[in-house]
């Protein structure tokens, strides 16, 4: 009871990955962001402790975190803010075999640092494809996934069953939308494609009255877009701290929070 818990759920904009220190993660400055609001109003309505969970992964998209969430739970979170980005729409489903069969889906831990750092040495090296697949290091080619005729709306349904699955929790749920660095203005926009993506996330947004925070109108607005960039899709550290600043901002106009 004494403790406010949102979980972040995505890829790897929440995950942050190996190129963003932990205090710099989406998670770490919303919780610190909130942390200090809090401090500076005694009268806020917010309990004592707050927690803000990062359940993501590199490459995850929808399905990936519904199956997340039916399988442990939302860790009695009050709050859950799904973030995306355009290209969750196009994700593919989850693919169990790759695990253990790609280097960069590993099944075991590595016996220590160094063995990692000269496993990954060891798989770069420039040798013959032949001695590469003889030595295991280059392992065969999974089969073709089976082509979907409508992955957008695959991966809306995924969308819509999180967020039936928070309203039977009784949590409180909104969704971050990123987009890829060339959708910017200054960089030509979004294409035909992806405002017709857009367009339909939000007619199933609006039919669901659920709260959505697009970064794209406040990205073009920043005077200078490309900063808040790392590379095509993930964010700079400047990104993660406009967007973290963006996302208590919607927290208390939209009553999530009252303080």
């Amino acid at each position: 009871a004494e403790t406010l818990r949102i979980l972040m759920l995505g890829d790897s904009l929440v995950n942050g990955m190996v190129w963003t220190d932990q205090t710099q993660t989406l998670t770490a400055l919303v919780q610190s962001n909130l942390e200090q609001k809090v401090a500076a109003d005694p009268e806020a309505i917010v309990p004592h402790e707050i927690e803000v969970l990062n359940v993501a992964a590199g490459s995850w998209g929808p399905r990936n975190e519904l199956a997340y969430l039916q399988q442990f739970g939302t860790f009695q979170s009050q709050i859950l803010i799904l973030v995306l980005n355009t290209d969750d729409f196009f994700g593919a489903p989850p693919r169990p075999e790759v695990v253990g069969h790609n280097p960069n889906y590993p099944d075991r831990n590595p016996p220590g640092a160094w063995a990692e750092v000269l496993q990954q040495l060891w798989r770069r090296l420039p040798l013959p494809a032949a001695w590469r697949s003889s030595w295991g290091l280059q392992p065969a080619p999974l089969p073709p996934l089976p082509e979907e005729k409508d992955v957008i709306g695959i991966n809306l349904k995924a969308i819509d069953a999180i967020y039936t699955l928070t309203q039977a929790e009784g949590m409180q749920f909104f969704v971050v939308l990123s987009p890829l660095r060339r959708e910017l203005e200054q960089e030509g926009g979004s294409r035909d494609y992806e405002k017709t993506l857009r367009q339909r996330f939000q007619d199933w947004a609006d039919q669901h009255q659920v709260a959505v925070l697009d970064l794209l109108p406040l990205f073009n607005a920043h005077p200078r877009p490309l900063t808040l960039f790392s590379d095509h899709i993930h964010l700079s550290s400047v990104g993660n701290q406009e967007v973290a600043a963006a996302i208590v901002q919607r927290l208390q106009t939209q009553g999530f929070l009252e303080f």
